[in-house]
């Protein structure tokens, strides 16, 4: 044991070029994976949107079962104008005949 580092093992570490040339293949790999990552994202908002709108569809059911079959009853007369109203080729002034 004299003090002096010796390099006579080549094969001891990683050389720069192979170091280099790891991050450069680590860098293709994720640049092809990120359309992945943004298409996962987008899959996973829209799902939130369409959970959303499913919850607020549920709960506006819920409040018309609640309803009394006076109050159905007494809307009639109105639903069935409207639905005469689209019917009778008025579709633009009704938004939502369909």
């Amino acid at each position: 044991m004299n003090g002096h580092v010796t390099h006579d093992d080549p094969e001891r570490g990683f050389t720069l070029v192979e170091l280099l040339i790891t991050i450069v293949l680590a860098g293709i790999v994720f640049a092809a994976m990120v359309p992945v990552f943004v298409q996962a994202l987008q899959r996973n908002s829209a799902d939130t949107y369409r959970q959303l709108a499913v919850s607020i569809a549920r709960e506006k059911i819920q409040k018309i079962r609640q309803l009394a079959d006076e109050q159905i009853q007494a809307n009639r007369p109105r639903l069935n104008q409207y639905a005469q109203s689209c019917h009778n080729g008025q579709r633009q002034a009704q938004p939502l005949c369909s």
